[in-house]
């Protein structure tokens, strides 16, 4: 991925983390960021954002004690070569990422420009179960491509991509930046966007069948199916249709941590 292929704007997300009684200090330094949003790329700027996320846990984020383990200092000194080595804007986010998912707590992340729903990036058009560590397809879209592959609910994905087995794709290409608090979150929140890329191109996936048959299938990453719908998830499409949480991201954005920072 490249930086030719973000858009948007740069959002930090310590969801909560700025609270009503802000000091002087941190009211200027988030004037700051919100005057400063073009990618320049230099180190000043790579470690301001990295310093950022640190500055705003370090001051508000509540549940250290779930982490004991974490030396939330060390671990930015540890960050702050990462951040500067990063050559392009995605690559940087990378880093925030996995810095912030250090903090393992569902409303604490990074979303690369744009939010969670990138512009230009697809998954192909199946909804996946962990089931008893197995990962198993729950729904798939009806297109020509699952048909002929015979992609069908049931089905257990093994590997994905060049041999790599599936938890450890899991835990090494989403977890790595997003985690959610707890085993049961991670499984049923992050796996909507497993098998994301960049719109049309392809994803090879080992799968078993029911019968015990293991084959290589590959897919698109393109949600259209034949009915001219897109194909979504069961917990995004709760998200978005649900009034309730609209109302709630109303009410709660003004007093969130949301930056906007850096962007191509």
């Amino acid at each position: 991925m490249t930086g030719e292929s973000s858009s948007g704007k740069y959002n930090l997300m310590p969801f909560g983390f700025i609270s009503a009684g802000r000091t002087q200090s941190r009211t200027d330094h988030k004037e700051y960021l919100l005057k400063n949003t073009e990618w320049t790329g230099t180190t000043e700027q790579k470690v301001m954002g990295l310093m950022t996320i640190w500055a705003e846990a370090k001051y508000a984020f509540p549940y250290f004690h779930q982490v004991p383990e974490l030396d939330w200092d060390a671990k930015a000194q540890e960050y702050i070569p990462l951040a500067i080595a990063a050559d392009d804007i995605d690559s940087y986010y990378r880093v925030l990422m996995e810095f912030a998912a250090l903090l393992n707590d569902g409303h604490t992340g990074v979303n690369f420009p744009g939010g969670p729903f990138r512009a230009g990036y697809e998954s192909p058009p199946i909804e996946i179960q962990v089931i008893e560590d197995r990962f198993i397809v729950a729904r798939a879209g009806e297109t020509s491509e699952t048909k002929r592959q015979r992609i069908y609910p049931g089905l257990e994905i093994v590997e994905i991509g060049d041999g790599v087995p599936v938890k450890t794709f899991f835990e090494d290409e989403v977890l790595r930046y997003s985690r959610r608090g707890t085993k049961q979150a991670d499984e049923s929140i992050n796996l909507w966007n497993m098998l994301t890329g960049i719109k049309d191109t392809k994803v090879s996936l080992k799968v078993k069948d029911i019968d015990g048959t293991v084959r290589q299938v590959l897919l698109s990453r393109n949600s259209r199916c034949d009915n001219g719908e897109d194909f979504q998830c069961r917990m995004i499409q709760w998200y978005t249709s649900n009034p309730a949480l609209e109302a709630v991201s109303r009410f709660v954005a003004p007093a969130s941590g949301f930056y906007r920072g850096p962007h191509p």
